[in-house]
C-alpha cells in the first residue's frame, strides 16, 4: 500500500517536473534529484579546475613558442657577433649546443601547440 503510495507521489513530481521543463521559461530548470540538483545548462569551463587547467595549457604553448623563437634570435644574434669578431672557435661550440638544443625544444613546443589545439576535438568525443 504505502508503495503504490511512493509510485504515484513519484509519477506525479515526474509529470510537474517535464510540465517544468516544457514550459519553455527563460531561466535554467533546475531539476531536483537524491544527490543534489542538475541545471539544464551545463558549462565545463565554470569549473574553476578546468579553467585553471586550460588557462595553464595556453600559458605553457606559448611560453614555448617564444622559447623556440627567441632561441633562434639568440642563435643568429650571437653567431653574427662571433662571425664578426673571426672567433670560429667558439662559433662551433654556439653550433654544437644549437643543434642539441633545438630537436628538444621543438618537439615541446610542437607537442603543447598540438595538444592546444585538438583538446577540443577530444573532448567532444
Amino acid at each position: 500500500m504505502e508503495r503504490e503510495k511512493k509510485d504515484e507521489h513519484r509519477e506525479e513530481t515526474a509529470s510537474e517536473r517535464s510540465a517544468d521543463l516544457s514550459s519553455g521559461s527563460s531561466e535554467t530548470a533546475k531539476i531536483d534529484i537524491e544527490g543534489g540538483e542538475i541545471s539544464g545548462e551545463f558549462n565545463a569551463y565554470d569549473n574553476p579546475i578546468e579553467k585553471h587547467k586550460a588557462a595553464t595549457i595556453r600559458r605553457l604553448a606559448y611560453l614555448l613558442i617564444g622559447i623556440l623563437g627567441g632561441s633562434f634570435v639568440i642563435h643568429y644574434v650571437l653567431m653574427t657577433m662571433l662571425a664578426f669578431s673571426n672567433k670560429t672557435a667558439a662559433m662551433e661550440v654556439v653550433e654544437r649546443t644549437f643543434n642539441t638544443w633545438l630537436p628538444v625544444i621543438s618537439s615541446l613546443a610542437a607537442s603543447a601547440v598540438t595538444y592546444f589545439f585538438t583538446k577540443e576535438r577530444n573532448e567532444r568525443r
